[in-house]
Order: structure tokens, then sequence, then C-alpha cells
């Protein structure tokens, strides 16, 4: 079974037990009490440059500086999200499972920039901006 998940770690726990000719629940207990494996998620990250750090701490300590000289700024202020649906069709991360008895640190690097659609939306003190 050890030669099995380290060969494919990427593939289920069902496909395994189906391959094994074991059942689902039987797999998942020798995964964790006999191999102590873990199904780790792969983490989507993107590339970090090498001045990214430094423009983010410039970018906080004027944040702090301004809403120390007005406290009024927080109620001006509004804080905007977005998440991006992609059309290429990725698979959801939140699906993918890597078995190992260590993490393998694994990540994924993607693009930047590919197809998709933007959902965006905002809240602020005086109202929550819908999403578009």
């Amino acid at each position: 079974m050890r030669a099995s998940f380290e060969q494919s770690p990427r593939r289920s726990a069902v496909c395994h037990s189906k391959k094994l000719g074991l059942s689902e629940s039987s797999v998942r207990r020798i995964l964790h009490l006999d191999l102590h494996f873990h199904p780790y998620k792969i983490q989507v990250v993107q590339k970090l440059e090498e001045g990214d750090a430094a423009k983010r701490l410039v970018f906080s300590q004027q944040m702090l500086d301004l809403i120390n000289r007005n406290k009024e700024v927080l109620n001006n202020l509004i804080m905007s999200d977005e998440a991006h649906f992609r059309l290429t069709g990725l698979v959801n991360k939140q699906n993918c499972r890597y078995w190992s008895d260590r993490h393998p640190r694994e990540r994924v690097q993607k693009p930047l920039h590919s197809s998709k659609v933007t959902v965006w939306c905002a809240v602020a003190a005086f109202a929550i901006i819908s999403p578009y």
C-alpha cells in the first residue's frame, strides 16, 4: 500500500481503494494509523518578486501614519476584495490532496493572468457595495 501511494500520491484514497481491492475505510485507516500519512492540500501561490516585501512594508507604514494623524480616515475607508473564477478548467484546490507521511511543501505556480471572471465587492463604514 505504501508503494502504491508513493508512486501516485495525488490519486485519491477512493481510487487507491478500488485499485487495491480494499474498502475506502480500510485504506483510510491504514493510511492514518499504520503509515501515518495525511492528506495535504496543494497550495496555489503567486510568485513573489524580490521587491514585494519592501513595498508591502512601506504601504503598511504609510497607512499606520495616516490613521495616527487622522482617526476619521477609517470612517472613509473602503475595503474591497475580489474572487477570480478561472475559465481554463483548473481543478478546485479544495479537492486536491497529496498523501504522504511528511508534508511535501508542494506548491503549484500558475500564471498571474489567465481567462477568468472576476467578482468584486466592497465594505465601508457607511455601506456594503454590492458584488460586481
